[in-house]
């Protein structure tokens, strides 16, 4: 197909679409589950209900175009069943009795006064009676006796029950109605699976309810999240997150509370995270509370699940990378549960398309690549490649009270790679070796003291261990074997975390007008870094801090259109000369309508490690975790942050604009700045500012969906000792960004399209070079530094999805295909240079070499659910 084509269908698909806001069916003596399941899958549509709910009750029923009110009392006419519309996607079924029901009490105020003409309302059916001059009521209807019943009265608060607990002819106090704020929470802030929080200050994400990401067969949390406007990774890997103009190591992830400092798989091309045993992500991409400190740009905080389940569910599933499974299992009467999940790739076993993609990627221009070349011109090589990586988590929930809850969860990441080369022409054998192992704990208890006042107390430990060496070693002309008594040269470089941290937190609501949230942690920080070539020379840097922080937030309705919250953390240093460090947060909503909200916020941020990063022989950007430390000049890094937006919703269409501005104090050129300029040598403090403007456009049908995000971004640095002090752009500066997603539903297949464009990274071009005449050593004469740009990026991603379910429903699962990079856009990655001695013209030549992204990479998913 031709890629102007492709282009077109991928932003103007919603144009040939219609709305459609009815349904149809056909059913001929179906049992109830299954018609369920059926609407469910082809019109996204939600039904719950109780286990007594006949779901084998057989279904006769034809209807054509019809609300879903109308449609559903088609479906039911001559049952025992009635319905209850939640909203537009959401139903309740209920069992009624046939005889009816009689319903009673007697309606008082708090003092005991009776209140008379109270309405008293059944909610499925909108019928209803009032009080008597006495308060009391008497009431027979046919209604089911888990139907909801609201009973209210002006100036108090509105009290809702069951028919059944009516039936004793109780009496029901109602309180004189207080202030409560008008919060507007999204189901579905982009799509279903992704919704505003209640705080309104995040989102989060539900991986097992989102459908299916353009791209993607399976729910990888760090992909996921950059659907969201304002995150980027403009290497197109999953751990590369700049939020609103941040780095990714300037983003707080945190895993079941522990804190998380490698969290992706294969160079960070895949997450870390198995997503079948994720219940929630919460995503901060401007300001956030008081109680998270420690980074200066997002946060996202993974919890794995922390409900009991009712029965034992069993999750196995293949794609073209690894093969996983995860068991969630109710243990001693469903006080307890057990949830385990492992991964692991089978790359060294075999090597599927997506592998050697992903490869081509990570290993371009690098010495894997450049040994595979040699072989291909018949050289005497000879190499062996065995990258391979795993993940194991379990957890462990207990529930003692209906007060107390308590878990244990651990977890452990571990990529692996092995490269050897035998150079028999040059008598030489040379091996590379990467272990990253990074592994953590953390031991929750919480207990609600009473309905507004909770704590919770946390324990976490994460441990980081990467390792990198390489080894160089005669080879034996006879043998062709290493030759143990021959030179042999050893390089090995280290970089160590361990981090151990305690809170206490407690969570106080007075009233509804209140909310106070105070706490205390503890964490003890201590990073190495080892290197070392034999037993010639050796290196080691060890920072160790301790840091005491104290925080609190104060949450005050002042009206029904008003929210302030009011934070500050505090942080106590050991080690640095300025012991105290203040962080004020500030946010204020305002929601003149339901429909409407306005929020503006501001805080300043502190961070305390940061990474760098280091080239090895294979070609490949090592990050490595470096302390702040003002003996070393590597300074603490600080943001002030101001955001300010506004969202309007209205049922199935969404918009929302929100800008924000970012001063960062304490850069230093050991960060990533200049990585492709060759000017890591040159150490120096600066500064940066980030500004940005982030659109929401979202419109929604029964089986279609479309939403078109686009931001506006630019990051700026100023370095004392490049160009003139002028600011320049930073490597992940972006200005133009635009993504346009679709997403559709055909009964058990799901669809999804999405095309990106964006602007083109930012290099700095060399000139020419210039010769030393006393040392002949070529010099770079390069021009201001990111003063250029590479071309537009854009690229066409697109996945489908087939579930199934088993007539019981016990057993289900999926199959899919998703491809990236649809049309093989040749993207680049990075522009560098090299410079080589062309023995011909005996003159030093500068060589301009490109990184090309990822080309047309295909994936396939097979998944079996069991529960």
């Amino acid at each position: 197909m031709h890629r102007g084509l492709l282009i077109f269908l991928a932003l103007f698909l919603s144009l040939a679409l219609h709305s459609q806001n009815t349904i149809s069916g056909d059913f001929r003596s179906a049992p109830l589950l299954n018609v369920i399941s059926q609407l469910e899958t082809e019109y996204q549509v939600v039904f719950s209900y109780t286990d007594d709910l006949p779901t084998e009750q057989k279904i006769t029923a034809v209807f054509q175009k019809q609300k879903l009110s109308d449609a559903l009392a088609i479906l039911l006419k001559g049952t025992n069943i009635a319905f209850e519309l939640v909203d537009e996607r959401y139903i309740v079924l209920k069992l009624i009795d046939p005889k009816g029901i009689s319903l009673c009490g007697q309606v008082i105020s708090e003092d005991g006064t009776p209140l008379p003409f109270a309405n008293v309302l059944a909610l499925s059916s909108l019928r209803g009676t009032t009080t008597d001059e006495n308060g009391r009521f008497q009431w027979q209807d046919n209604l089911a006796t888990t139907d909801s019943i609201e009973i209210s009265y002006i100036g108090f608060e509105a009290q809702r029950t069951t028919a059944a607990e009516l039936k004793t002819c109780p009496n029901i106090s109602l309180k004189v109605k207080s202030f409560s704020f008008s919060e507007v929470v999204i189901k579905e802030y982009i799509t279903s699976g992704i919704e505003q929080s209640d705080e309104l200050d995040h989102v989060v994400l539900h991986p097992s309810k989102i459908g299916v990401v353009p791209g993607l067969t399976e729910a990888d949390v760090l992909q996921m999240v950059q659907i969201l406007p304002g995150v980027q990774s403009v290497d197109e890997s999953a751990t590369g997150l700049h939020i609103r103009g941040g780095t990714p190591d300037q983003n707080l992830i945190l895993w079941d509370n522990i804190p998380v400092y490698n969290s992706g798989h294969f160079f960070g091309m895949l997450s870390a995270f198995n997503p079948y045993i994720v219940e929630e992500v919460k995503v901060y991409r401007s300001g956030f509370d008081a109680s998270y400190g420690g980074r200066v740009s997002g946060v996202i905080d993974i919890s794995s699940v922390r409900a009991i389940p009712k029965t034992t569910e069993v999750n196995v599933g293949l794609n073209f990378t690894h093969a996983d499974i995860s068991v969630v299992a109710p243990l001693l009467k469903q006080k307890s549960a057990l949830v385990f999940s492992a991964r692991r790739a089978y790359t060294d076993i075999v090597q599927s398309p997506t592998y050697k993609r992903l490869s081509q990627r990570v290993f371009q221009k690098g010495k894997i690549e450049e040994t595979q070349g040699a072989i291909d011109d018949e050289e005497d090589i000879d190499s062996q490649l065995n990258l391979n990586f795993s993940d194991l988590n379990a957890k462990w929930l207990w529930q003692p009270s209906d007060q107390d809850e308590i878990a244990l969860s651990v977890f452990r990441f571990y990529d692996q790679l092995d490269f050897k080369v035998d150079n028999f022409d040059d008598e030489f054998s040379t091996t590379d070796k990467i272990n990253l192992n990074h592994q953590g704990g953390s031991a929750s208890w919480q207990r609600q003291w009473s309905e507004p006042f909770s704590t919770q107390l946390v324990g976490t430990y994460a441990k980081v261990e990467n390792d990198i060496r390489l080894t160089l070693q005669e080879i034996d002309e006879e043998t062709g074997a290493d030759d143990l008594t021959g030179f042999t040269l050893e390089s090995r470089q280290l970089n160590d975390i361990d981090d151990f941290t305690i809170r206490f937190d407690n969570d106080w609501r007075p009233s509804d007008r209140f909310q106070f949230k105070a706490g205390y942690q503890m964490t003890r920080l201590k990073v190495k870094r080892h290197a070392f070539w034999n037993e010639e020379g050796s290196e080691e840097i060890v920072n160790q801090n301790t840091f005491h922080t104290g925080h609190f937030t104060l949450i005050s309705h002042l009206n029904q259109q008003f929210r302030i919250n009011t934070g500050w953390r505090w942080t106590y240093s050991e080690l640095y000369r300025i012991k105290h460090f203040t962080e004020p947060r500030l946010s204020i909503y305002y929601l003149p309508h339901r429909q409407w909200q306005f929020k503006i916020s501001a805080g300043r941020y502190s961070q305390f490690i940061n990474q760098t990063i280091q080239l090895n022989d294979l070609g490949l950007n090592q990050e490595v975790w470096i302390m702040s430390n003002e003996e070393e000049d590597i300074p603490i890094t600080k943001n002030d942050h101001y955001s300010a937006g506004l969202l309007f919703h209205s049922g199935s269409f969404q918009l929302e604009v929100e800008g924000y501005y970012k001063r960062l104090l304490g850069l230093t050129t050991l960060s990533p700045v200049f990585i492709d300029n060759l000017r890591q040598d040159d150490e120096s403090l600066g500064r940066g500012k980030a500004w940005g403007l982030d659109l929401l456009v979202k419109k929604r049908w029964h089986f279609y969906e479309t939403w078109l995000s686009y931001s506006y971004s630019r990051v700026l640095y100023t370095f004392d000792i490049y160009n003139n002090e002028t600011p320049f752009a930073a490597p992940h500066d972006r200005p133009h960004s635009l993504t346009s997603m679709h997403q559709f539903k055909v009964k058990n297949w799901n669809f999804s399209l999405s095309w990106k464009l964006a602007s083109g990274k930012v290099f700095t071009e060399a000139i020419d070079i210039l010769v030393d005449e006393e040392e002949a050593f070529p010099i770079y004469n390069f021009e201001e530094t990111n003063n250029q740009r590479l071309p537009l990026f854009h690229r066409l991603d697109a996945s489908i999805l087939y579930r199934f379910t088993t007539k019981r429903g016990r057993l289900g699962g999926l199959f899919g295909i998703s491809v990236l990079n649809l049309y093989n856009r040749n993207n680049i990655l990075s522009r560098e240079y090299l410079v080589f001695y062309e023995d011909e013209i005996e003159e030093f030549v500068l060589e301009q070499l490109d990184r090309p992204m990822l080309g047309f990479t295909p994936n396939l998913v097979l998944r079996l659910q069991w529960k």
